[in-house]
């Protein structure tokens, strides 16, 4: 699943330095820079998200790629998505997969977006995401239902017994037995009684 793409189609961004205001700021904007993140982003979703790969990519994402903002920390942003299994993930790649990359690459990094975009779509990565949590969804069910299947075993009954039950039932009149006749006892005794 590599990417191929071409750099010459990235754009530097106009200003990509730290400002007078905010010394501290620092945003990736060269063709080279835009390449690397697209590139780690890759790597980061065929190796499963792993936390070593994300921490590069953090800064960028945390910074309004793919709408990503407002997340306090890395740590916070990695739980919010990658430590609660395939859920967390597929939330993630559904933010990036439906996001609208718009505005000038000049200023925003929208073909960035537009690139890592395209090749979500083209790879399925949402499809295969959502696949893998029907496939653990439907052995969680099957996993179960053999579980309820081996604990009520016991009480499954023939329709023969049901009709003793029904019968004992009526002959007793008993207006509701779902209240006070413990069924599993009642087959009991009647298997022992044929």
């Amino acid at each position: 699943m590599t990417i191929v793409f071409q750099e010459s189609s990235l754009v530097a961004l106009k200003y990509s330095g730290k400002s007078e205001n905010n010394p501290d700021y620092i945003r990736w904007g060269s063709v080279a820079d835009k390449a690397a993140f697209i590139r780690q982003f890759v790597l980061f979703v065929e190796n499963d998200y792993p936390l070593r790969l994300f921490e590069p990519l953090y800064k960028q994402l945390s910074m309004g790629l793919f709408g990503h903002y407002a997340h306090y920390d890395l740590a916070g942003f990695y739980k919010e998505f990658f430590l609660c299994g395939l859920a967390g993930k597929k939330n993630f790649i559904w933010q990036c997969h439906n996001w609208h990359a718009q505005g000038n690459p000049e200023y925003v990094n929208s073909d960035v977006e537009a690139i890592l975009i395209e090749w979500l779509k083209e790879n399925r990565i949402l499809y295969d995401l959502e696949n893998k949590m029907e496939l653990v969804s439907n052995q969680h069910d099957r996993n179960e239902y053999e579980r309820l299947k081996k604990k009520f075993q016991e009480y499954t009954i023939t329709a023969e017994e049901l009709e003793l039950i029904s019968n004992e039932l009526i002959s007793n009149n008993v207006p509701d037995p779902k209240w006070y006749i413990d069924l599993g006892m009642m087959v009991e005794r009647l298997r022992k009684s044929l």
